[in-house]
């Protein structure tokens, strides 16, 4: 029920932010991965690193109850709105 809660408030978020016009290119990167690597569309996109204002998200690795902790507040958050 958290997680499903988390995931539904977290795409209602980002889809405002599209509705809104921000639409800003930012790929992750974690444990020297990223999607880039695997995806089908880079003209499409147009991410290159190398330019000015384009950069990777840094993803650190987290323990399991440290994420489920954010989960869990981030719903007591929205329930409490």
């Amino acid at each position: 029920a958290d997680l499903c809660a988390y995931v539904q408030n977290l795409l209602l978020e980002i889809s405002t932010e599209i509705i809104s016009g921000e639409v800003a290119i930012q790929p992750y990167r974690y444990k020297g991965k990223e999607p880039c690597t695997y995806c089908s569309y880079p003209a499409v996109c147009g991410f290159d690193p190398l330019l000015p204002g384009h950069s990777y998200r840094l993803l650190q690795p987290r323990e399991a109850e440290e994420i489920w902790s954010k989960i869990r507040a981030a719903r007591s958050n929205i329930e409490t709105e």
